[in-house]
């Protein structure tokens, strides 16, 4: 006889079948499991390597959720239902984020006027030069930014002192390197590693998903799962532990749309954890 959890049966109208995000997916799945997945609002099953959705020949692949500390997504009502100033962190860490005057739309992100619209948090891990961390995003930034010069900060746990780490994108204003990606870090002895990625701008008004990389010797960014960027980590040591704040740092403000953060600890997410993060939500952006 065998035992079905978290089902029920009515006979003359239908089975209910277990739910839920793409995010709440059980941790050992077995083959041949089932179940209904409202993030992708629709039915899959495991096929003893992947989740597939019934009907589709394409699959769906898994959030990399190892050392995984921060995961928000706004177009899942786990994480934020539609009001309120808090944005809940679903990866079980509690590293919740507050929501300071970005419009929330819903079709599943956060729009930022560039002027004073923000993410902050209490999320403060000490970053050493040795630690390994991604940061990874899915957003949209406006062709029409703000006229800054310095790096808006898409990240950052900027303080205005030696040390801290920096994710953004160059300002407008930079007439050399305006809308190009920047990966900083200082260390106590205030070297800085500025990798800029040249070849490209994302003031484009297109969704992108971005993410920086640090393993114990290299900084590496992504653009829509192809590494556009590396270099080598600063020497000396980084032991940047303020908190992080989101679409603002050093002054600036971040002009677009953003849909969800990522973030790991202790874990570089290799090349092939990247594309496969960019898989698996791809196509809600049109991609």
């Amino acid at each position: 006889m065998r035992t079905f959890k978290n089902l029920t049966e009515n006979i003359q109208e239908a089975i209910t079948m277990p739910y839920g995000t793409d995010f709440n997916r059980p941790s050992n799945p077995e083959e041949g499991m089932v179940r209904y997945n409202t993030t992708q609002d629709a039915l899959e099953f495991y096929n003893g390597t992947i989740w597939s959705v019934l009907g589709d020949s394409q699959v769906t692949p898994n959030i990399v959720t190892d050392s995984l500390v921060i995961n928000v997504d706004a177009a899942d009502s786990s994480s934020y239902s539609g009001s309120g100033s808090t944005w809940t962190d679903l990866s079980q860490e509690g590293n919740n984020l507050t929501i300071n005057g970005a419009t929330y739309d819903s079709n599943g992100f956060f729009s930022f006027d560039g002027s004073n619209d923000s993410l902050t948090s209490s999320f403060n891990p000490s970053i050493s030069s040795n630690r390994e961390y991604t940061f990874e995003f899915w957003i949209k930034l406006s062709s029409s930014p703000s006229a800054f010069q310095y790096t808006q900060a898409i990240a950052t746990d900027y303080n205005a002192t030696n040390p801290y780490v920096m994710m953004g994108i160059r300002g407008s204003s930079d007439s050399s390197h305006g809308g190009k990606l920047d990966h900083w870090e200082r260390n106590t002895g205030g070297t800085e590693v500025h990798n800029r990625y040249h070849g490209q701008t994302y003031f484009d008004d297109a969704w992108h998903n971005i993410t920086y990389v640090a393993d114990s010797t290299d900084l590496r960014m992504y653009v829509d799962g192809t590494v556009v960027a590396n270099t080598s980590r600063p020497g000396g040591t980084v032991n940047s532990s303020s908190n992080f704040s989101f679409m603002t740092g050093n002054g600036t403000y971040v002009k677009g749309d953003l849909a969800s953060i990522r973030v790991y600890l202790d874990k570089a997410l290799s090349s092939t954890e990247v594309t496969q993060n960019f898989d698996a939500k791809k196509s809600l952006f049109g991609l």
